[in-house]
């Protein structure tokens, strides 16, 4: 009876917050409207109350009396949506928010490499001051080991390593680096966020797989497979031998992929695309599909029991170590069952070595984070991307303070100077 009780709770709950557990699929447009009137979300303990809300992410938070701390200087707060980075540096450029992100696209002066921070674009020079701050989080493509895609077989083929090797061979990260972001991103090699490098292990700053055609070719073709430059390549030998495509993997499956991630971000559009192609060049057909940024999140769901998708990428960066993970020992991303587990990766010595971390002496505890970090690099949990750093345009008359590593921001104490 207590349980019949508190999922009827937890459904009302649900709903009232935009969800519905019965009808997972259904929009709920009516919950959302009511967001900056309901009571249930007015109850608040901050600087800050929702006054004014719009499903597009508009909103206004107004300055809370009632709070007992610090109160802001400032009397509302707005955040705005854009639908594209082109439409957030136009907003920019006509001097319209006090705080924005710079579209690495619009880039015109490149630091001399990582980690530094070059000259502001000389259209918004004379408004805002470019601050450039490291951004604590990995780069990711999630695949799941549980899809029923490409036939059935491509959970089965993201479970052989070498499959998983094939594809992170031929993600060029340093020229991504480069060309693409321009110096402000770091290459991603594992599961700790090189910069700052406080918590990465030497042997992670330092990449296991290196672009190479060649070499994921091989891969392909040791195990079994008839290597299709510019096609779909498929397997000749199945079995489970050391040089054959590898458990329920059928003769003349092909290597086709879909990958979804989200749409308006020309960075992420050119690198998906250019991966997409260096995947071709040995078979490994890879469709693409952009989507809203919450499409692509419902996208990647959790299935124990199996389900279609085959790849997510939530854009870059992809995952921020914050909350109560804030130390990347990776226990909800990457131990078995774990919440953010999303592609259900499922590996006994992960979990072995995530436990250790929580286990060991803290005398101990960094060669074994060690340990699990290098592993991981090599096992290939999810696909590893560059890294960007955040590019953040601020008017030249407010201060913000110091800038959070993790993207948060505390506008609480944000005021404007003469």
């Amino acid at each position: 009876a207590s349980a019949k009780a508190c999922n009827a709770v937890y459904n009302y709950l649900s709903i009232q917050s935009g969800y519905n557990p019965t009808n997972p699929s259904a929009t709920n447009t009516a919950s959302l409207a009511s967001f900056a009137t309901n009571p249930l979300w007015r109850i608040v303990d901050g600087p800050w109350y929702l006054s004014s809300f719009q499903s597009t992410g508009y909103a206004v938070f107004t300055r809370n009396p009632s709070y007992g701390g610090a109160k802001p200087y400032a009397d509302k707060l707005t955040t705005l949506p854009f639908t594209s980075d082109t439409a957030e540096y136009a907003a920019l450029q006509a001097g319209s928010i006090d705080y924005g992100y710079l579209p690495l696209e619009d880039v015109t002066s490149v630091p001399s490499k990582p980690g530094e921070a070059g000259p502001n674009v000389s259209s918004l020079s004379s408004s805002y001051n470019l601050k450039v701050s490291p951004s604590w989080s990995v780069g990711e493509i999630i695949m799941n080991f549980n899809s029923t895609g490409d036939g059935g077989a491509a959970g089965k083929l993201f479970q052989q390593l070498y499959v998983r090797q094939a594809i992170q061979t031929l993600i060029d990260q340093p020229v991504y680096v480069k060309k693409i972001f321009h110096n402000y991103a770091h290459p991603i090699y594992g599961p700790v966020p090189p910069n700052p490098s406080t918590w990465a292990a030497s042997s992670e700053l330092v990449n296991p797989y290196p672009y190479n055609e060649q070499k994921a070719a091989s891969l392909l073709s040791d195990h079994g497979w008839k290597v299709v430059s510019g096609g779909s390549s498929t397997c000749e030998r199945p079995g489970s031998g050391s040089n054959e495509c590898g458990a329920g993997i059928k003769k003349g499956t092909p290597l086709n992929f879909k990958i979804e991630f989200p749409s308006g971000t020309a960075t992420v559009t050119s690198m998906m695309q250019d991966q997409a192609s260096s995947w071709r060049q040995v078979g490994i057909d890879v469709s693409l599909s952009e989507a809203g940024a919450n499409a692509v999140f419902a996208y990647t769901t959790i299935c124990p029991k199996g389900c279609a998708w085959e790849m997510g990428f939530y854009g870059a960066p992809s995952w921020f170590f914050g909350g109560s993970d804030t130390l990347p020992t990776g226990e909800s991303l990457w131990n078995t069952g774990g919440g953010a587990n999303y592609g259900s990766f499922n590996s006994p010595e992960t979990n072995t070595l995530i436990n250790e971390t929580n286990e060991v002496p803290q005398g101990q505890f960094k060669s074994v984070f060690a340990q699990y970090q290098g592993y991981l690099a090599k096992e290939l949990p999810a696909f590893w991307e560059p890294n960007p750093e955040n590019l953040i345009e601020v008017k030249k008359n407010l201060n913000v303070g110091v800038l959070s590593p993790l993207a948060e921001i505390n506008p609480a104490s944000w005021y404007f100077v003469k």
